[in-house]
């Protein structure tokens, strides 16, 4: 494991959204949350995202629609 700054981090986020775009991102993001919702959560109740405004917000909108997508 590597620990980085917050410029670091910055650097590290801006290479990739200008590399493969903000949505692409997200959406990566969401599929991956899904595939845990899958395998630990799967068949014990609703699943439920409380998310505030930004990034981490459309992460956890983004994982619940790859979620629901892979259900329908």
């Amino acid at each position: 494991m590597r620990a980085v700054t917050v410029a670091q981090m910055k650097a590290i986020d801006s290479a990739a959204v200008a590399r493969d775009g903000e949505i692409a991102l997200m959406t990566a993001a969401g599929e991956g949350i899904a595939r845990l919702i899958d395998r630990y959560a799967r068949g014990r109740g609703p699943i439920v995202a409380v998310a505030g405004p930004g990034n981490n917000g459309g992460d956890a909108y983004a994982a619940l629609a790859s979620y629901a997508g892979g259900r329908a």
